[in-house]
């Protein structure tokens, strides 16, 4: 796994529970940490993993509506996706050295 991945806000998940109108915003999460974390993320039924930038899969539809207002629309492929989050921020753009 590359680390990258889309998981609610923790914060946002405990009021969904209380309340039917509460925030359910999703959030994007780049993380740099042991093969461990990643495991616990890629356990985790509320956090999507996502492949590679190069293996240019399309994206889910929950990815793409997470991160629609930064210009990505259902069926963009993962480098597509890197592309157009880099433009946000560019620790998000797809590298190569």
């Amino acid at each position: 796994s590359d680390g990258k991945g889309i998981t609610p806000n923790a914060g946002s998940r405990a009021a969904a529970a209380s309340s039917p109108d509460a925030d359910t915003t999703l959030i994007l999460i780049v993380v740099t940490a042991d093969e461990a974390a990643h495991i616990a993320l890629e356990n985790d039924p509320d956090s999507e993993p996502l492949p590679h930038p190069l293996t240019r899969l399309p994206v889910s539809e929950r990815v793409a509506a997470a991160v629609a207002d930064l210009g990505v629309l259902p069926g963009d492929d993962t480098f597509t996706v890197a592309e157009k989050l880099g433009c946000v921020n560019p620790i998000l753009r797809h590298r190569v050295f």
